[in-house]
């Protein structure tokens, strides 16, 4: 199973808002069992087993301090964190779509070169590009189509026929626009005259 980025990282800064609160929450408690602490009247008292007398200490300020300095370095190793991994799974998907981008200029640069045609290179660029455009949006609608109606689709399934349809759509749609600019450019160069 493929883990989203953007998904870990939102649960990550959930659990940071989480735990911000619940010690901004606690800490109204905490302060009043430290006030009620500090005004007991200390008094000499017997252990009922040994004998012994005991007096009930009174609390160690630097410790509080000490308690405080280390969920301060903690919280700022987890807000570290977080920045951190959401910059790396950033520049993963923008390297990712670098290296699609690139891959898709590669090829319809070399068709256009074996063909040797400008145009054919230009109609391989948007068949490629619609065709991926076509997948991820016809994966998307058909998973959506498929919970909105409550069908009787497995989720892979509805995502693997959409994106088999979003890419027939998208070669056509390519095809398609490829003709329209084609004609564009007929009626532009009678237009000018050249």
């Amino acid at each position: 199973m493929i883990r989203n980025p953007t998904f870990t990282a939102m649960k990550l800064h959930l659990f940071i808002l989480m735990s911000l609160g619940t010690l901004l929450f606690c800490k109204p408690f905490s302060v009043c069992a430290q006030t009620d602490t500090l005004h007991h009247i200390e008094k000499d008292s017997t252990n009922a087993t040994t004998g012994e007398a005991y007096t009930i200490p009174e609390p160690d300020e630097d410790f509080n301090i000490f308690l405080f300095v280390i969920a301060t370095v903690f919280i700022s190793v987890m807000i570290g964190a977080a920045i951190t991994g959401a910059f790396a799974a950033t520049l993963f998907l923008l390297l990712i779509f670098l290296f699609v981008s690139a891959g898709i200029l590669s090829t319809s640069v070399i068709i256009g070169i074996y063909k040797k045609s400008l145009q054919s290179g230009f109609k391989s660029f948007l068949v490629i590009i619609c065709s991926i455009a076509g997948m991820f949006l016809g994966s998307g609608a058909a998973f959506l189509v498929n919970k909105l109606f409550e069908l009787s689709f497995s989720n892979t399934t509805s995502i693997i026929s959409g994106a088999a349809g979003g890419l027939a759509g998208g070669i056509l749609m390519g095809v398609a626009i490829f003709k329209i600019l084609q004609i564009m450019a007929a009626a532009f160069k009678r237009k000018l005259n050249l």
